[in-house]
């Protein structure tokens, strides 16, 4: 996933940059200080996110599925045998796979609340800029709006990642239902 680290950077250089004295209301230095505070967090944010998925992707990847690794057929007949460790085994990654389902939904739920987030700061951004064109200020009025554009390109990031986690949830899903149906009814 991409980092928004240089964000910070170009703020910081385009703040002092920034001319103190502004025609408009909204291009002027505690402006910008409050939206780059304010972009600081939502780049914060998103980058929590990342890393977090980072772990979901690590464990999956360190983690055996028996749906993928052994037939249905194989699956039932390991229910079947007299052997309790292997039961328990296959109980306890059911609910290990359960539990990883839950935390990528509760992780999908707070992305999607970052999407309104990032697409208030892109409007925030876009009123900035069109208050500096109107001041006569051309270059805050670009940096202003490539900010705007970073953060449409942040939302496009957001669902991307949306999308890979609902793959992970997925996967989980069909090792859940893979043991689960494998399962006798009453175990002997």
């Amino acid at each position: 996933m991409k980092w928004h680290y240089f964000n910070i950077t170009i703020a910081a250089a385009l703040l002092i940059s920034l001319p103190f004295r502004v025609m408009s209301a909204h291009c002027n230095e505690e402006a910008w200080n409050t939206i780059l505070n304010q972009q600081s967090q939502v780049d914060q944010t998103y980058n929590l996110h990342a890393q977090r998925f980072n772990q979901f992707l690590s464990i999956h990847q360190n983690q055996p599925f028996l749906y993928q690794e052994f037939t249905s057929e194989e699956i039932r007949r390991f229910w079947h045998s007299n052997k309790d460790e292997l039961h328990q085994s296959m109980k306890e990654q059911i609910q290990a796979s359960l539990f990883v389902i839950e935390q990528i939904q509760q992780e999908r739920i707070n992305l999607q609340g970052l999407i309104s987030r990032v697409t208030i700061q892109a409007q925030r951004w876009q009123v900035i800029s069109q208050h500096c064109r109107e001041s006569d200020n051309p270059s805050n009025a670009i940096a202003s709006w490539n900010y705007s554009l970073l953060n449409h390109a942040l939302n496009r990031d957001i669902n991307l990642l949306l999308t890979k986690l609902a793959t992970l949830e997925q996967r989980y899903n069909k090792e859940v239902e893979a043991l689960s149906n494998a399962k006798p009814m009453v175990e002997e």
